[in-house]
């Protein structure tokens, strides 16, 4: 059953955008969580909350209708993210959030579902062709910027979303939408990329059969169907890297071997946030592993193992899928693209 948002909505924090079948396909419930003055400190907003999940009695959830994500912004001063951080997958952009998250005090939501949600290729295919749901998309994601920002006290925190991987393919729409926010790329060599996926298993190598994702990669359904898992990654890569190069103006490419604590502080000067000039921070940040919630987990790179169990296939597909774009992307002093190596 659903129920309202409390009127002081200061504390509660959207965890999850569901869509329904109402004549299109559109965001009709969220759910929230009271975290009150709780941080987001984990690398992914999923993880914060599934902790919070073992104490439900301090941090209950509740469900409404999407329009209570509108009504929980009344009052509240409209926020724009700091930066926004994109990347393809397995590339080291956990890392970097993880550091601006250390040393700085900004909000840092690393993935949001209800965010990542909206940008989805899935969604998108329904929203480019209704002017309705690109506005309801507009003001739901401008909405759910400032409840993110203002969540802990009403008042407005600097704010810095880490997106999921695919939400890249959209990356036009972001600018569109947002075109005075700074913008990092975090890539990696796609043979890598594509091993790590093909090794991990799950996340978008599974919705491959998904009509709506077959469009919005550009491909026949059935040609995304019937590729093989190897093809299926390097295509899905490339097709992120090309999207990217597509709207390379003004965006900031850091490259996986590129990223230490002096390019983590890079990404916060332009995101114009004041950065603590303690380097003992970034060192343990840097030596851990970035998707580890507990944060015992040594980090290594893996750049030599990737490399030597790519088979020839996946060197193949990459090379006719991918390639051209890294190259493209991370070409020195590229004429539109800044490199945070620099």
């Amino acid at each position: 059953m659903l129920g309202p948002l409390p009127e002081n909505a200061v504390g509660w924090l959207p965890i999850e955008l569901r869509f329904g079948l109402g004549g299109a396909f559109a965001p009709r419930r969220v759910s929230w969580m009271r975290f009150g003055a709780e941080a987001l400190q984990e690398p992914f907003v999923s993880q914060t909350v599934a902790r919070l999940r073992m104490e439900p009695e301090r941090y209950p959830e509740l469900e409404t209708d999407v329009s209570s994500v509108l009504e929980a912004v009344r009052g509240r001063t409209p926020v724009q993210p700091c930066g926004i951080i994109f990347h393809i997958s397995r590339c080291g952009s956990t890392l970097v959030s993880n550091g601006i998250k250390a040393i700085t005090s900004a909000v840092v939501a690393s993935e949001a579902q209800p965010v990542s949600a909206l940008l989805d290729p899935n969604y998108d295919v329904s929203v480019a062709t209704k002017a309705p749901l690109k506005r309801q998309r507009e003001l739901l994601l401008r909405s759910l910027f400032t409840v993110i920002s203002t969540y802990q006290t009403g008042s407005a925190q600097e704010l810095v979303l880490k997106l999921s991987s695919l939400n890249t393919i959209c990356i036009s729409e972001v600018r569109a939408l947002f075109p005075a926010v700074p913008i990092v790329l975090v890539v990696r060599d796609p043979v890598e990329v594509v091993v790590s996926n093909l090794q991990g298993g799950g996340g978008w190598l599974s919705h491959r059969k998904q009509q709506s994702l077959a469009e919005a990669l550009g491909m026949p359904h059935s040609t995304a169907a019937y590729m093989d898992d190897v093809e299926y990654a390097a295509f899905v890569v490339g097709m992120m890297l090309r999207r990217a190069l597509e709207n390379v103006d003004g965006i900031h490419v850091l490259d996986y071997e590129d990223i230490d604590g002096r390019s983590i502080r890079r990404v916060a000067s332009l995101f114009g946030l004041t950065h603590s000039p303690e380097e003992q921070t970034l060192v343990e940040v840097l030596s851990s592993y970035s998707k580890d919630a507990t944060r015992t987990q040594r980090g290594v790179n893996d750049t030599a193992t990737k490399q030597a169990v790519a088979t020839a296939d996946v060197r193949r597909h990459v090379e006719r899928h991918a390639e051209q774009y890294y190259r493209a992307l991370r070409a020195p002093r590229n004429s539109t693209a800044h490199t945070m190596a620099c």
